[in-house]
């Protein structure tokens, strides 16, 4: 950005070309610089990564989403959504992964699936009915969802 607004000024004969060139050994050092300064941050950030364990067993993934949740309510807070579900992929209509952010920064290939469970037309029917909504049987196919953390 600075290298296109020094260039910009020199076209214009804002600064003179001695002036553009001086300015542009420095841009140029400092883009530079700043970009070693990523990648070194990056790596130390796959270095942390690769030393952490970043795997949970069912018991311990049910634990931390029972503190956050109340699975008594048959509606969960928009935002605690928003901040455990990472990305919701759907292979179908009926068919979603879920891939939740328990652990910040963790690429996406060290998900594991944990679970899955299927939302039945019972479940479906009740959750319609307390929104005052119908939902007729022969509307509904089963929905299937896998949890990835």
């Amino acid at each position: 950005m600075k290298l296109d607004n020094l260039t910009t000024m020199r076209m214009e004969g804002e600064i003179t070309k001695e002036e553009y060139l001086d300015y542009k050994v420095k841009v140029t050092a400092n883009i530079e610089t700043t970009q070693k300064r990523i990648d070194k941050l990056q790596q130390e950030d796959l270095t942390t990564q690769g030393n952490s364990e970043n795997q949970f067993s069912k018991e311990e993934l049910g634990g931390m989403l029972r503190i956050e949740l109340d699975f008594t309510q048959p509606i969960v807070k928009r935002g605690i959504i928003d901040a455990f579900v990472r990305k919701i992929v759907a292979h179908s209509a009926l068919e979603f992964d879920w891939y939740l952010n328990l652990v910040p920064h963790v690429a996406d290939s060290g998900f594991k699936e944990v679970t899955s469970f299927t939302i039945e037309y019972e479940s479906a029917h009740s959750y319609r009915e307390m929104r005052g909504e119908i939902l007729r049987k022969y509307q509904y196919k089963n929905i299937v969802v896998h949890i990835y953390a």
